[in-house]
């Protein structure tokens, strides 16, 4: 019955618009303050002393505020103009596209919702102008969100990391091969359906070429997620620091939009 009770503060708090995270910890501090003798002190205790030594976990609200940079800074526009200078030409190439831009969007926010959210507000309508079905596009971006878990840096990888306590760079170099392979079988399967006459879209007008202003924008967005890559995976770097890296190269992409 206790239970049953949690699950429905955090139902009611989530339809009256209470932000995910919020309606999580209200309702959680209202069930221990009601059913049990602890007190808002005890609370902040045992929180505080659940993060003692998961100094780690301290990447988590960087990779988050990275991502907001990269998001509204205007990168996942670019990094779609460069993966469709890429690889548009083929056959259902903004739906190839659009899987090459999740894996390099992946590669810089570490998270599958933030890379849908940011890649699919923006393909998915292009896709629908060229003959896409709503089904195949947001099953494509849905299905290449996931990458987000998968291409270090993960999120879920440095929580499990934490949690387990192992090393979080193993962790990443253990997610690249997976999660290059994984992208790559979801753009196979979308050129197999694609050339197949009832699915066959309409043809792109001409792509970019590779030496075009976006193709150069995009491969300086990449040379900064780089080096936050090489800290956190290969190099002699822990996740905070690479989630630095990323923030300072968000701030700086900013202010050069702005200008």
């Amino acid at each position: 019955m206790d239970v049953a009770l949690l699950f429905l503060a955090i139902i009611v708090l989530l339809l009256i618009g209470v932000p995910i995270a919020v309606a999580l910890g209200l309702s959680s501090i209202l069930f221990l303050l009601a059913f049990s003798d602890s007190s808002l002190a005890s609370i902040a205790q045992t929180l505080f002393s659940a993060f003692e030594g998961h100094y780690t976990l301290l990447a988590i609200p960087f990779f988050i505020l990275a991502s907001s940079f990269m998001s509204t800074g205007g990168v996942a526009r670019r990094i779609i103009r460069f993966a469709v200078a890429c690889v548009g030409h083929l056959r259902g190439g903004l739906a190839i596209a659009g899987v090459f831009a999740c894996m390099l969007f992946a590669a810089l926010s570490g998270s599958s919702p933030a890379t849908v959210v940011a890649i699919g507000t923006i393909i998915i309508a292009g896709m629908r102008e060229v003959g896409y079905t709503k089904e195949f596009a947001a099953g494509v971006i849905c299905n290449a969100g996931t990458l987000g878990i998968l291409i270090p840096p993960s999120i879920v990888m440095v929580v499990y990391a934490a949690s387990v306590d192992v090393s979080v760079g193993r962790m990443f170099l253990a997610g690249v091969i997976p999660g290059l392979l994984a992208g790559l079988m979801l753009m196979i399967g979308i050129y197999i359906a694609a050339s197949l006459p009832r699915r066959r879209p309409r043809p792109l007008p001409p792509s970019m070429p590779s030496s075009s202003p976006t193709s150069s924008i995009a491969t300086w967005d990449r040379s900064h997620s780089r080096a936050g890559s090489s800290a956190s995976g290969g190099g002699p770097g822990t996740p905070s620091p690479c989630c630095g890296t990323r923030i300072r190269a968000g701030r700086c992409w900013m202010r050069a939009s702005c200008r």
